[in-house]
């Protein structure tokens, strides 16, 4: 990380925020880019404790984006048979995951 550009760094923390559902209104999104780059103390202050109010939340989503978010394909791959049909065989699995994951999820609530 320390060896990453400062831009990528910030890339990829504001994709982590979006997918952990941290508002950032797109008007905003160049202001907000240029805190990160700048190192705002008040900025990332903000950040860190609206991850640690709502950790075990985000723990959870994190865990599930891993397997949940979707797979970007560039669009001249897709014409190939064999990424359409792993795209959609990736999409049948990850509907599979959601069932299992919320029998299980539902499974340790009641106890069982």
């Amino acid at each position: 990380i320390y060896k990453e550009p400062t831009d990528f760094r910030v890339r990829r923390i504001i994709q982590f925020l979006v997918v952990m559902k941290f508002n950032i209104p797109e008007e905003q999104m160049e202001d907000f880019q240029n805190l990160l780059l700048d190192g705002d103390k008040e900025m990332l202050q903000t950040i860190m404790h609206w991850c640690l109010q709502r950790y075990d939340h985000l723990k959870k989503r994190a865990y599930l984006s891993k397997y949940l978010m979707p797979v970007e394909i560039p669009a001249e791959f897709f014409n190939e048979d064999l990424i359409a049909e792993l795209s959609e065989r990736l999409k049948e699995l990850q509907t599979d995951f959601k069932e299992v994951h919320k029998s299980s999820t539902q499974q340790n609530s009641s106890g069982a």
